[in-house]
């Protein structure tokens, strides 16, 4: 069972596109059926190795430090056990013993090895629990590194079909949390869009304007009027018995609702009660709204109507200062 590239997923149009790339089902397929395909005794023995190799890592780096003292010579036999296994495996020869597998797959050994260690592996492979416990404990540690990394090697050589399989379900999970981030990022946008779109424009947006007096010039960019700051309004009337602001639309616009923000950092209590007016000219004029409690945002609804005028007037005295004022058709 030997493998020369580990199972990569397929790409392009013919075999999915996007939906392969992601789902990964063919590949998986295939590696499924790849599994049912080897035989029990290959998968048995990619297990042992699989097992001893695990075992040796484990007795050479325990999470508790072991009572009776170091494990590197039990990790080092695990690891020989490991790499006998492994040999089988790409022999096809279970049956063999470690120095017949050793020889016949030397070159293979010689490539895993760490770099300058390869006659060290083969004399370690050579030897056995009784001759390594008998070595000082820091060239067991030593010795156990090196076996370790070479039965490491080794395995990663070896084609699994279970390990793929495997391999091929942690991908297709990673793919499908970026599909589904990169979905969710495409529906904001999408939304965001038809946020846009659904958006009444703003008749009175450039529009001239004019209060019925001033107190102080507004900068709503800047947040600041008169000194103050900190606050979003465009324009400040001064105490007026009935304070009102005025915009020209330019020419008769039909409209059915408004926007109104009110000031949000004091004294909204000020534009209340508060008229909406419509006119075709600056002297006659139609109320279509009235907001008589505090508000922060207003939206007045009424029917359709014609003016190129509309006035919000505070029916009583008062300063009138407002955030913003939309025109809807």
């Amino acid at each position: 069972m030997p493998a020369d590239e580990p199972p990569t997923a397929p790409t392009g149009d013919a075999q999915g596109g996007v939906v392969e790339w992601v789902t990964q089902r063919g590949a998986l397929a295939r590696q499924a059926a790849k599994l049912r395909a080897a035989s029990t005794a290959e998968l048995e023995l990619y297990r042992r190795a699989a097992l001893a190799l695990e075992v040796g890592q484990r007795v050479a780096s325990p999470v508790d430090p072991l009572r009776a003292g170091s494990g590197a010579a039990h990790a080092l036999d695990a690891f020989r056990q490991s790499i006998h296994w492994s040999l089988a495996l790409l022999d096809g020869a279970p049956e063999r013993s470690l120095e017949a597998l050793r020889e016949a797959h030397a070159a293979a050994l010689d490539e895993v090895a760490p770099p300058r260690a390869a006659e060290r592996v083969r004399d370690l492979l050579k030897s056995s629990y009784v001759s390594d416990a008998a070595e000082a404990t820091e060239v067991q540690v030593a010795d156990a590194a090196l076996l370790g990394e070479t039965a490491r090697g080794l395995l990663a050589r070896l084609d699994s079909p279970q390990r793929g399989l495997e391999a091929l379900l942690r991908r297709r999970a990673r793919r499908g949390f970026l599909a589904a981030i990169a979905a969710g990022v495409a529906l904001a946008l999408l939304f965001a869009g038809l946020r846009v779109a659904l958006r009444k424009p703003d008749l009175a947006l450039g529009k001239p304007w004019r209060a019925s007096s001033t107190w102080a010039r507004c900068e709503p960019k800047k947040r600041q009027c008169g000194g103050i700051h900190d606050t979003g309004i465009f324009f400040h009337t001064l105490d007026d018995a009935s304070p009102w602001l005025e915009i020209d639309l330019g020419a008769p616009k039909r409209f059915s609702s408004l926007t109104v923000k009110n000031r949000d950092d004091c004294c909204g209590d000020r534009a209340v009660p508060l008229i909406v007016e419509v006119g075709p000219d600056a002297t006659t004029w139609t109320e279509v709204a009235r907001q008589d409690a505090e508000f922060t945002t207003w939206n007045p609804k009424f029917a359709p109507t014609e003016a190129r005028y509309v006035r919000l007037r505070v029916a009583r005295k008062s300063w009138l200062h407002l955030a913003q004022v939309a025109v809807h058709p």
